[in-house]
């Protein structure tokens, strides 16, 4: 019982590997469609991704002068949820680093997604 279940798998493989191969001989279009298009594709996309598109561009240090000084922030000073923190809005804007580097406009209102999109239109 044990051998049995020791060579089951070894049993079914070659099995279907035997299968496989008299469905090869019997036709044709089955090998071309299962092995030499799939095996062509991925040789072609392998040959692809060793094609330079593009050229690289010189090394660009990323740094806040890049950026229109003063940056625009809405903040609104109601959360939805402000009992699990012991910081204000107001706290945590006026406390970023480099304050002449934002401009906070400070809301008191609850607004939904369309009255907030227009507010960020409007104000930046």
């Amino acid at each position: 019982m044990g051998d049995d279940a020791d060579h089951s798998f070894c049993n079914n493989f070659c099995g279907l590997f035997r299968k496989k191969i008299n469905g090869y001989r019997h036709d044709k279009r089955l090998f071309s469609f299962e092995l030499l298009i799939p095996g062509a594709i991925i040789l072609v996309g392998i040959l692809l991704t060793r094609v330079s598109w593009f050229e690289r561009s010189p090394a660009k240090f990323l740094t806040p002068d890049l950026l229109p000084l003063p940056q625009k922030i809405i903040m609104n000073e109601m959360p939805i949820n402000d009992l699990l923190s012991d910081i204000s809005v107001r706290t945590l804007g006026d406390n970023l680093p480099d304050p002449g580097a934002w401009d906070i406009y400070y809301r008191n209102e609850t607004d939904n997604l369309l009255t907030f999109s227009e507010l960020a239109r409007r104000f930046g």
